[in-house]
């Protein structure tokens, strides 16, 4: 520790690799798009290249021609040309700039090594504060965890487009058997062979009508996952939950405030609190992490783009999440976060379904993504088989969610009666309908279907 604290060092970078990129960006349009869209000024070791890379990025942005004179001006203007070496250190880059052929590769090394510094950064912040004797160590501890993550993410964000041939990649797609698709949930059908329900790492949609209670049957999805219990007493959670079947899981509710909250998770875990053993409802409390969208600005689309809400939502998360990682992601209703008239836009849709999928692979522990959508029970049964049709001309939402369960209630005369019926899955079979109803408490238990009933 000493020998380190003594060392005198220069941070990774390289002088070369950041004067060819910005040669390159200043003697072509398509580098400039390249690279302004590829890097920050924070890549760039040398102030006098961070100064002109901000130039041109916002010339990039405003859709701005660009050259070394109209670099020269904009920086003159702000008084920052000398600090950028002046005209005369402009003109050397752009005769330094190097084959267009080569942009990428030069992208990439800035990349790489400014995370390696940002990397260094993050040790060194640790290792201050941990000399400073904190009162709670874990503290420093998750700091460290939280900055890595969060520079996991972004050395990945921006990743040139990596064709491959199947001969280039370890795995042997054709000859060897490909890992089985991890699930979140499975069930037992009377055969007794054990097959998937709900997979893990996917977006997944469940449709309700207004007469059924949607919210209370996503609250149990969730405190079977985080329980490790029985879902409905048929589907049983799985080691891709997380240790002994038990997963971390948020649950996001729209129009829902904290109290209503704490009586749904209350009257949804009465199971487990009448035959849990030892910690096992403090241990739900600890795994089950929530939030009340109510009375938020919360959409995460904002002029067919990705909200500032969202950003930050996503970051709370990534912040928040235990170290095994989030197993599951539940967001009910839909309409609260895509905005306003969304749902009228195939755009704006297929928008959220890429951000939805940006939440399984960038969130800690690759979580399921489930969100709840209502529709009128007319327009679901207008369809005969209330299969995909029901989601209110949203094809965009079917087409994008790759798991997809209507909740409705019966027209067959018995009005307490609902269905819960899987139409989608591009993961799994498609399993037979099971009818639920609740109790006098409300809640939700299985009546009748062709699985293996399994017992708390």
């Amino acid at each position: 520790m000493e020998k380190f604290n003594q060392k005198t060092f220069i941070p990774p970078h390289s002088k070369e690799t950041e004067m060819m990129v910005l040669g390159c960006m200043l003697t072509s349009d398509n580098n400039l798009c390249l690279a302004a869209e590829a890097l920050e000024g924070s890549d760039f070791y040398f102030t006098e290249h961070k100064i002109i890379f901000q130039s041109l990025k916002a010339a990039y942005n405003n859709d701005e021609y660009t050259d070394v004179r109209l670099v020269a001006e904009d920086l003159s203007k702000q008084d920052k040309l000398q600090a950028a070496g002046s005209i005369f250190y402009l003109n050397t880059l752009a005769q330094y700039a190097g084959s267009s052929t080569n942009i990428e590769k030069y992208v990439d090394a800035i990349k790489k090594k400014a995370l390696l510094r940002h990397i260094i950064d993050a040790a060194q912040e640790a290792k201050e504060t941990a000399l400073d004797d904190p009162h709670d160590p874990t503290l420093c501890l998750h700091t460290l965890q939280d900055k890595l993550k969060q520079l996991e993410i972004q050395g990945r964000a921006k990743k040139s487009i990596n064709i491959r041939f199947l001969s280039q990649f370890e795995k042997k797609f054709v000859l060897a058997e490909p890992p089985k698709e991890p699930m979140l949930l499975e069930y037992n059908p009377i055969d007794g062979i054990s097959k998937g329900f709900l997979p893990k790492g996917i977006v997944a949609m469940l449709i309700g009508t207004g007469d059924v209670d949607k919210t209370t049957l996503l609250a149990q999805l969730a405190i079977s996952v985080a329980s490790g219990t029985p879902f409905l007493h048929i589907y049983r959670t799985t080691a891709a939950c997380g240790e002994h079947g038990k997963g971390n899981v948020f649950i996001g509710l729209g129009d829902n405030q904290y109290d209503d909250i704490h009586r749904i998770i209350f009257k949804t875990s009465k199971n487990v609190r009448q035959h849990a053993q030892g910690n096992l409802t403090k241990e739900i409390s600890n795994r089950i992490a929530v939030l009340s969208f109510c009375g938020e600005q919360a959409a995460f689309i904002e002029n067919g783009k990705p909200s500032k809400y969202f950003h930050e939502f996503k970051k709370s998360l990534i912040e928040t999440a235990p170290a095994a990682g989030w197993s599951l992601i539940i967001l009910d209703p839909l309409s609260r976060f895509l905005g306003i008239d969304a749902e009228t836009r195939n755009a704006s849709i297929a928008q959220f379904i890429a951000m939805m999928e940006e939440l399984t692979l960038d969130l800690p522990g690759n979580p399921t993504v489930l969100f709840a959508h209502h529709i009128e029970k007319a327009t679901l049964t207008e369809s005969e088989d209330q299969s995909q049709a029901p989601t209110i001309g949203l094809s965009y939402l079917t087409d994008g969610a790759r798991w997809q369960t209507n909740f409705f209630k019966t027209d067959r005369g018995q009005p307490e009666i609902t269905v819960l019926k899987m139409t989608k899955s591009n993961c799994t079979a498609i399993i037979e309908d099971i009818c639920t109803g609740q109790d006098i408490h409300g809640y939700e238990d299985i009546i009748a279907s062709n699985y293996t009933k399994t017992v708390f």
